[in-house]
């Protein structure tokens, strides 16, 4: 099992560790500049194609828009006379759909499998942060995409203390002598470029930041991540206690 630690100076090609504050803005400039990159990626095909937009996925591309007005609203915490309405708590059933047009976007040619539970009497009400899980799987997914993967899996189960997340996934055959620690390497950002392995550092930075917890472990060819975002009722508990 691991989970993401800061690198020392002589893993991080002997340059300084960031600030805190400026490692939060590097890592959102990341996630938004991932963002706009899948919205390129649709209107870029459509383009290639000669199709013209229709209307249901012009209402998509308006709701990408205000998603992406929900993250900069949250991370600056500023408000504005044209941010009347953002997407902060939210049901399971809009981060569910958000990740389904994330799936759609970079996985639309993937072996994808994905399953949905709920548990507990009042699961129906329970709230996810919507910026917190859209950062988070827009970077996962785009990372499971760009990885040597066969097929994946996406298990969701939300229960009234919060939402886990669980994916598996199955890499292609390779000629790389040990696939595991080849994938160390990739996934840990090790002897790789600095800004490399920035997704999965967003993603551990988010889920504590939040109260959640995330980790992963590499075995044979499978790659497994694992989840933990707290409902909106837990972490309103924490924070009164």
């Amino acid at each position: 099992m691991f989970t993401l630690k800061k690198k020392s100076p002589s893993t991080a090609h002997n340059k300084p560790l960031p600030l805190e504050g400026d490692l939060k803005e590097r890592l959102f400039f990341h996630d938004v500049i991932n963002h706009t990159h899948g919205l390129l990626l649709y209107l870029g095909q459509k383009e290639i194609d000669k199709e013209d937009v229709p209307a249901a996925d012009l209402k998509m591309l308006v709701g990408e828009i205000k998603t992406l007005q929900s993250l900069i609203r949250d991370h600056y915490n500023f408000r504005h006379k044209n941010l009347a309405v953002t997407l902060d708590w939210v049901p399971f059933s809009v981060a569910k759909l958000s990740f389904a047009q994330l799936s759609a976007t970079y996985m639309g040619d993937m072996n994808v499998s994905s399953s949905f539970k709920m548990e507990g009497p009042s699961v129906e009400s329970a709230q996810i942060y919507y910026p917190c899980f859209y950062r988070i799987m827009n970077n996962l997914v785009k990372n499971i995409a760009e990885a040597r993967v066969e097929s994946v899996e996406f298990e969701f189960f939300l229960k009234e203390t919060g939402l886990f997340i669980k994916t598996k996934n199955y890499m292609k055959k390779t000629d790389e002598g040990n696939l595991p620690e080849y994938l160390s390497q990739v996934i840990l950002a090790e002897n790789v470029t600095p800004i490399q392995g920035l997704g999965l550092e967003s993603i551990h930075h988010l889920a504590e930041e939040n109260g959640g917890s995330f980790s992963f472990e590499i075995f044979e060819n499978t790659w497994v991540n694992r989840l933990f975002l707290p409902t909106k009722a837990v972490k309103s508990e924490k924070i009164a206690a």
